[in-house]
């Protein structure tokens, strides 16, 4: 509950602010909209625009989701072999808790603060499309300008050629035509219509600069009253069935008791300990209460490892590091000869000996001249590979999609920042994936295409190539207004056949015009086939599917040593 009533208060001062700009009277300013101020009023209707969607996903799911489960327990409840008369205080009292939440969901004004996110998008489109009008005026008048400046430029040639009212003569009886004159004439028209282009370009500067300040002054406050209003009604819908639900000491019988009967299995409470991370101590200590269990300290240890404590800390995996040094030395003593004990690299953390051969050599396999020791930073690396392979090629299952909805997926790799929030493990997930030397990984990803529903447009490589359209075709990427789209919304299909359906914010430049039919050529030979799934390739495989193997031999580097050391491991010498 604490969470909602921070989010109100966050609103209420943020509405409270935005409620100023009724009262600003700034003379709004003079200044002409620079290609900066474009750019930034374009990738802030983005912004919003992703705001709005992701707004109402988040309310949609949460609304499935209780939606779903009280269909869920009135199955398991009650239909199978159940009357009303025979439902247990306990069954009652959790299908009780869920149809009350249900209803609160249904209560919360979400159209209201969806509406009212989606009105200031529409007042940022307005004023981009008035920014793009307002350019478009400057390069009318610029042009304008220009060709006065050549006209002028003519008309004084002519002068020092004839004088500035001098005629040129006549022959016979015709009257020839006075070329300065009309010069002149052109010249005045000319500079007329520059002067009116000029007119109509400062006026259109005072319009976007008074369409701004304006528009702000009407949409930004039906955003956050809209989400003040939001934020409220959660507020007190929570609180209400969280009120409800601990008013009686036995509920949490009753939702451990849902737990026995959809498993299967009793709980022994004395044995019973509650935790769980990222949330205050104080508020642990009170669940732990209220399921009449006892609060767990952490780190414990699970399978012989912390769980809870810093995993890259060093004093984390001490103890496991000991027990393994006590087997190796046991194994060393057995089983290697004295030759095998001997080795070119050494030392312990007290005392460092000289490394006689490079670490990168030993690493090799033996035809090349190592030992064929694994190098553990490159095969850690192949192995984390596995995981970004798996997040982008299981969509469907139900792992992949609790790290979409929690941290964006696999696409989330590659963009934004670390979170406070995020795991130890997506943070190391993230700094491996962002690593130069993975590059050489995300090369050997590419997607079949099939129907492109899982496929981005612009910022997946499809096209079987070393790079994505985004980079390659930056300046259309940049213009386009269908940036995160994938390939099954760039188009339709008609009369059996696929037809690209670009939409871009302005129209191209001529200067566009040879980049434009490049990228038309590179996307006309693709197939899209409606009734086949994406599916990711790996390239460094014959069988097109990631493994570890593969990529630890494409990750490594190979240095081969002279042909004589090589022999040494082939030699077979005699005890």
């Amino acid at each position: 509950m604490c969470m909602w009533r921070s989010m109100y208060e966050c609103h209420q001062v943020q509405k409270h602010i935005v409620q100023q700009l009724e009262y600003l009277n700034t003379i709004p300013s003079k200044n002409p909209t620079s290609e900066i101020h474009k750019q930034s009023t374009l990738q802030l209707e983005l912004e919003v625009q992703q705001w709005h969607q992701s707004f109402c996903n988040l309310f949609k799911a949460h609304h499935d989701y209780i939606q779903s489960l009280t269909g869920w327990l009135r199955l398991t409840l009650f239909q199978f072999s159940k009357t009303p008369i025979n439902r247990t205080p306990e069954e009652s009292k959790i299908y009780t808790l869920c149809e009350e939440w249900h209803l609160a969901v249904d209560r919360i004004p979400d159209k209201v603060a969806s509406e009212g996110i989606k009105i200031l998008l529409t007042v940022i489109h307005a004023i981009a499309l008035q920014q793009a009008k307002e350019q478009k005026q400057k390069k009318k008048s610029d042009s304008t300008f220009k060709e006065l400046e050549k006209k002028v430029v003519q008309l004084r040639s002519l002068e020092c050629k004839y004088g500035p009212y001098s005629m040129p003569e006549s022959s016979g009886s015709l009257r020839t035509r006075d070329p300065i004159t009309e010069k002149r004439t052109k010249v005045d028209a000319l500079k007329a219509k520059a002067d009116e282009e000029k007119s109509k370009y400062n006026k259109s500067v005072s319009v976007t600069r008074a369409m701004t300040l304006n528009n702000l002054q009407m949409g930004c406050p039906h955003v956050f009253q809209g989400i003040v209003g939001f934020s409220s009604v959660c507020m007190e819908v929570f609180e209400s069935v969280y009120n409800k639900a601990k008013a009686s000491e036995q509920e949490h019988d009753a939702m451990l008791r849902g737990f026995e009967l959809a498993s299967g299995l009793k709980i022994n409470f004395a044995k019973s300990q509650f935790g769980i991370f990222g949330v205050e101590a104080i508020w642990i200590h009170e669940a732990a209460q209220f399921l009449n269990c006892r609060h767990m300290e952490t780190p414990f240890y699970y399978l012989g490892i912390p769980i809870g404590a810093k995993s890259t800390s060093s004093l984390v995996w001490e103890s496991l590091i000991s027990k393994y040094e006590d087997k190796l030395s046991k194994w060393n003593q057995k089983i290697l000869s004295m030759a095998g004990k001997e080795l070119p690299v050494g030392g312990d953390q007290g005392h460092k000996k000289i490394p006689w051969v490079k670490w990168e050599v030993i690493c090799l396999p033996k035809e090349d001249g190592g030992l064929g020791v694994k190098d553990i930073s490159k095969f850690n690396t192949a192995l984390m590979g596995r995981w970004v392979w798996a997040l982008s090629s299981n969509h469907n299952q139900l792992w992949a999609k609790i790290l979409l909805s929690k941290y964006g997926g696999w696409s989330d790799l590659s963009s934004g920042r670390d979170k406070s929030w995020h795991s130890q493990w997506w943070r190391d997930l993230r700094k491996i994936y962002q690593q130069p030397e993975f590059s050489i990984i995300q090369q050997q990803m590419v997607w079949k295409v099939g129907g492109g529903e899982k496929i981005k447009f612009w910022k997946d490589n499809w096209l079987g190539e070393d790079y994505k359209l985004e980079q390659q075709f930056n300046q259309l990427f940049l213009i386009s207004d269908q940036q995160n789209s994938t390939i099954s919304n760039m188009g339709t299909f008609s009369q059996g056949n696929w037809c690209w359906d670009l939409k871009w914010r302005r129209n191209l430049f001529d200067y566009e015009q040879h980049t434009a039919v490049t990228f038309m050529e590179a996307i006309t030979d693709i197939q899209i086939q409606p009734h086949m799934q994406d599916i990711r390739v790996w390239k460094a495989d014959p069988s097109g599917i990631y493994s570890t193997k593969s990529t630890y031999r494409l990750l490594r580097t190979s240095n081969p040593i002279p042909e004589a050391k090589v022999l040494y491991w082939m030699l077979r010498i005699l005890d």
